[in-house]
């Protein structure tokens, strides 16, 4: 546990400029910051697309993490992907960043304005092993480098969400 905690605040402390980017684009235009179960109440995913695996980390048997935002534009497609957490290296990132490019969204009934949405999204990559009936260890691994990834890049976006709080 104690690395976990040491790698969450290393990605965090190592990234939290990213989120420093997305102010000014925050600034420009109005855009709500909606994560998690919030986001359903602007935007509804239309269409989500699998990250590749790439190759090289597929060879080597490695698995890891990236947390993802973006704004989710009043066409329903996504811009301004900032990658705010990874682990173990970079190797994923321009994999998640080509997925998101691809996602498309539609308005929920709650946004007829079609409000731009900074959102966070986290893509797991794990290569688990079937061949024992099922990897209950790898579905282990496999929720705590999202939870890794997820709390980093939401520590990363900490100034943004102080930013956003009225009081």
């Amino acid at each position: 546990m104690a690395n976990i905690n040491r790698a969450i605040a290393t990605v965090a402390s190592a990234v939290l400029f990213m989120a420093m980017i997305l102010l000014p684009a925050q600034a420009s235009a109005q855009v709500v910051i909606a994560l998690d179960d919030e986001l359903e109440k602007y935007w509804i995913v239309e269409k989500k697309v699998a990250p590749d695996y790439p190759r090289m980390a597929l060879r080597r048997g490695k698995m890891g993490c990236v947390a993802l935002a973006y704004i989710i534009q009043a066409d329903g497609t996504t811009a301004d992907h900032k990658v705010l957490a990874f682990y173990p290296s970079d190797i994923f990132d321009k994999s998640a960043i080509k997925a998101a490019k691809q996602f498309k969204y539609i308005p929920s009934v709650q946004n007829p304005d079609k409000t731009p949405a900074l959102s966070l999204n986290v893509f797991t990559y794990h290569v688990s092993d079937d061949s024992h009936g099922g990897d209950e260890r790898g579905e282990e691994k496999r929720k705590l480098l999202h939870d890794l990834c997820s709390e980093a890049g939401k520590k990363a976006l900490e100034p943004a969400l102080a930013d956003a709080d009225p009081d």
